[in-house]
């Protein structure tokens, strides 16, 4: 069986859920004062986006962890409303949909970049590698310039 070498995500766990810890909150913040209090599913809509946007670029952990606190965010600040954690089916339902995106992206964006880094080690290595130059093909199957490789004046 072949082992598959999956490319490193372009943001490392380190970095990447920090970074979602923020997007996170950045969301959170615009989603209640949009009046998503009133209508929750803005609010998992717009942080899923986020666990999406965090999932593409950065390890399943980090994105793993983004989705959690994004849910723990959407089930105080808009849920719940007061900071304390509200356990119900719209609460499930929204860590359902976080998870599964983060879970969901990972595996689309890793599939991807393991894709494109396939074809990248496929390609000829240079300009011109593999392809006949001025369409001079020697028997040997050496490219020669026009000029059959003499030095002028000589």
């Amino acid at each position: 069986m072949r082992k598959l070498d999956w490319p490193p995500p372009p943001v490392s766990g380190g970095f990447g859920f920090p970074l979602g810890f923020v997007v996170a909150i950045g969301v959170t913040i615009v989603a209640v004062a949009a009046g998503a209090t009133a209508q929750p599913v803005r609010s998992v809509v717009l942080l899923a986006l986020a666990v999406a946007v965090i999932s593409a670029v950065t390890t399943l952990p980090a994105a793993l962890a983004t989705a959690a606190v994004s849910w723990g965010l959407h089930d105080s600040f808009v849920l719940g409303r007061t900071g304390g954690l509200v356990f119900n089916a719209g609460a499930a339902g929204a860590a359902v949909v976080l998870v599964g995106t983060a879970v969901t992206v990972v595996a689309i964006a890793g599939t991807v970049r393991m894709v494109l880094a396939r074809r990248r080690s496929t390609l000829p290595d240079g300009p011109g590698e593999g392809v006949v130059a001025h369409g001079n093909a020697a028997e040997d199957g050496e490219s020669r310039p026009p000029d059959g490789g003499r030095i002028k004046g000589a």
